[in-house]
């Protein structure tokens, strides 16, 4: 199995890293983009992801937000924010769907 390591995407002028088949985005800055690498990195040795939802929800904004329109970006923060209160500083690892299925039954009620 080969390594994941960082690469740059001339069309978003942004750095990658792909891992389980998905590219993960690192930001513009070279050498934050290897940081924030080297974090994930590190975390990944010991089999799960260290970060914390609202990180990761933090993570994908950013990438709507320089990819995407400014409606689609409200309406993501908006329900991202309200579920992310919903599960206080919890890890990402221990995400799972009964957190989601909880929050959508007190969106309906």
């Amino acid at each position: 199995m080969r390594k994941a390591k960082p690469w740059f995407r001339k069309s978003t002028r942004s750095w990658y890293v792909q891992i389980g088949g998905r590219q993960v985005p690192l930001g513009r800055d070279k050498e934050d983009a290897h940081r924030k690498y080297h974090s994930l990195m590190a975390g990944r040795r010991n089999g799960h992801s260290i970060s914390r939802v609202d990180e990761l929800f933090d993570e994908y904004l950013e990438h709507v937000q320089r990819n995407g329109k400014d409606g689609t970006y409200r309406l993501y923060k908006h329900h991202l924010s309200d579920f992310n209160r919903s599960i206080p500083n919890k890890r990402g690892h221990d995400l799972c769907p009964r957190d989601v299925q909880r929050w959508l039954a007190l969106k309906q009620a």
